[in-house]
């Protein structure tokens, strides 16, 4: 007979439950890019494959998804952008469709959004990545400033604070 001890419970329920929680390396990141080659799964049946190229905050690259019966490829040229947890893209299909996608980036680290095709506004649809983005690293802060250059101070010739008449008149004025 097994027996599962009150301590090792425990283990399993704290451990189960962090499984569940956000991350917060996910929670914290501003600047992320997309997966290279992924999927955007949508609720009305289709799952395009986006190929991205970021520069920056700019995407661009390509996409494919396939039509119902008779299953017929359909390409497209994609552009777009990705702005702190923001995620844009226009798809651009061979069909004469133009897909635009909105999304945000949940605390998971997948983008998930709305799409609707912008010649016909009427069939929309969610979606979600099949790949998490990828947080990239806070870019370095610029150095600080170098403080000016010293300029060299000369310091006072010995007679140059003298009064009129020279030395002998301060020998003068320091005689009781």
């Amino acid at each position: 007979m097994f027996r599962l001890s009150r301590f090792s419970g425990e283990i399993v329920v704290g451990f189960s439950l962090t499984l569940f929680l956000p991350s917060a390396a996910h929670s914290d990141c501003t600047r992320w890019t997309a997966p290279g080659v992924f999927y955007l799964v949508q609720t009305n049946g289709f799952a395009p494959r986006f190929i991205l190229h970021q520069t920056g905050t700019t995407l661009e690259g390509t996409a494919t998804y396939y039509a119902k019966a008779p299953w017929q490829q359909i390409d497209g040229s994609v552009d777009g952008s990705f702005r702190g947890n923001s995620f844009e893209l226009t798809a651009r299909w061979k069909n004469g469709s133009v897909g635009i996608y909105t999304g945000r980036v949940n605390s998971d680290g997948f983008i998930e959004g709305k799409t609707y095709d912008r010649n016909h506004p009427e069939s929309q649809a969610s979606w979600y990545s099949d790949q998490s983005a990828v947080c990239l690293p806070s870019p370095a802060a610029p150095p600080a400033p170098k403080p000016p250059a010293a300029t060299p101070q000369t310091p006072p010739r010995p007679f140059e604070s003298l009064p009129p008449g020279g030395a002998g008149k301060l020998l003068q004025q320091m005689k009781p």
